[in-house]
């Protein structure tokens, strides 16, 4: 389970005690982490520490395939801690929160752009080819082009419908864009932030 949440936050580095006292007061080496999931990179004995880099984790803005729904935090957080029997795997797979997603959707479809503040129109087909323009995307990204403490964009691109995945901590009163229309902000995997994104080209703004 470590190592699964690990990769769904982003987190690079582990720290953990070199030695463990017992009741007694006799020093022992602590337990290792598994050699194949962590790596041991430095060893401090003088500040008792053992620091690890992580195998493999998110990109802090990734696009994720695959998507679970549960009824609230909890759930969430309790299905990535039994990652070892589900089989949960945080590179293919979010988990979106039923709760979040239904108060997202009753949003209405105009907005006002806190930036311009200009008038949004409703949002477009979420399916070009069904207005007559051929899309194919060939690639499949996320980049962060712009990260501020009280904005960030994102450019992406994906094939098919995907999860845009943010390792930042959700927290209420952020307003998300996609292509100038407003769009969901979800909680995802207990404590981050989601954008449902379909097929094609994304201008992902952040305020």
């Amino acid at each position: 389970p470590l190592f699964r949440f690990c990769q769904a936050t982003s987190t690079a580095f582990v720290v953990t005690t070199n030695e463990t006292e017992d009741d007694s007061g006799n020093w022992s080496p602590s337990p290792m982490l598994d050699a194949e999931l962590f790596k041991v990179i430095r060893t401090d004995k003088t500040n008792n520490v053992r620091i690890y880099s992580v195998s493999s984790f998110r990109a802090r803005a990734s696009l994720i395939p695959e998507v679970k729904t549960v009824a609230d935090r909890t759930e969430a957080l309790k299905y990535i801690n039994r990652s070892d029997f589900n089989g949960y795997d945080p590179l293919r797979e979010v988990i979106l929160i039923g709760a979040s997603m239904g108060a997202q959707a009753s949003s209405p479809a105009s907005q006002t752009h806190p930036a311009t503040g200009a008038q949004l129109s409703p949002p477009a087909s979420p399916n070009p080819a069904a207005d007559g323009i051929e899309q194919q995307p060939k690639s499949f990204y996320a980049t962060i082009v712009e990260d501020d403490n009280d904005k960030m964009r994102i450019e992406a691109n994906c094939p098919k419908a995907a999860t845009l995945v943010i390792t930042d901590g959700f927290y209420p009163g952020w307003e998300a864009y996609d292509n100038g229309q407003r769009t969901d902000i979800l909680l995802a995997d207990g404590v981050l932030r989601a954008i449902p994104l379909q097929a094609g080209n994304h201008h992902i703004e952040l305020y």
